[in-house]
């Protein structure tokens, strides 16, 4: 969404992880399973700046 001007600038990495493991437990996944893990960081890596 950053990349597409949609994200606000000020949108720090400890929201990013937070939005991030928030969205990994919307789809479903177990908190500490490699599923979520592996989750997590794809959407940390959408997430965040370039």
């Amino acid at each position: 969404m950053r990349r597409l001007g949609r994200m606000n600038r000020e949108y720090g990495a400890a929201r990013v992880l937070s939005d991030s493991e928030r969205a990994c437990t919307y789809y479903g996944l177990t908190p500490g399973s490699p599923r979520y893990e592996r989750c997590v960081r794809r959407e940390v890596e959408l997430r965040s700046p370039e």
